[in-house]
């Protein structure tokens, strides 16, 4: 889901800064490059911190144990759904 909106947002404003008359055919180049290299760094990063444990960068470093852990028991979220169930 967020590469549609990081998508979305980033091809117009692409499509927009590529459509400007630029006085020298360099400062085009450099500013489309610009942005379309930062536009390309948030992409790299939204989607590495999307998903940690499937990251190269993070993936060793995370420990086994948090993993391997249930979250709705550590947090008792199931106990929590199941009373709240019952009381409405």
């Amino acid at each position: 889901m967020v590469y549609l909106l990081i998508g979305a947002l980033s091809l117009p404003l692409l499509g927009m800064i590529g459509c400007l008359e630029y006085e020298h055919l360099w400062a085009g180049f450099a500013s489309v490059f610009s942005v379309a290299f930062v536009l390309a760094l948030y992409w790299i990063v939204v989607v590495e911190l999307q998903d940690p444990s499937k990251s190269p960068w993070f993936v060793e470093r995370i420990p086994k144990e948090w993993l391997e852990e249930d979250i709705d028991q550590y947090f008792k979220l199931a106990e929590e759904a199941k009373n709240g169930k019952k009381q409405g």
